[in-house]
């Protein structure tokens, strides 16, 4: 699972914090353990993707509040 959060810092900027959540779903700790390198990959992964999106996320709430300005 992944979550993002979004909050206004004191400095006027916004905070970003990303989680990401991984459960085994089955197995014993032999198999975690082995799989442990890949989940770390998936995490990094899924990271950088959601990072490269926030830049237009940011850009679609900017034009969203011009809207209700307008």
């Amino acid at each position: 699972m992944t979550t993002i959060e979004l909050s206004d810092a004191p400095d006027q900027s916004t905070d970003v914090a990303i989680t990401l959540t991984h459960e085994p779903l089955s197995g014993g700790l032999l198999k975690r353990r082995r799989q442990r390198k890949t989940v770390r990959k998936v995490a990094e992964d899924t990271i950088d993707s959601e990072l490269g999106k926030v830049a237009d996320h940011v850009r679609q709430a900017e034009a969203a509040s011009k809207d209700q300005r307008a």
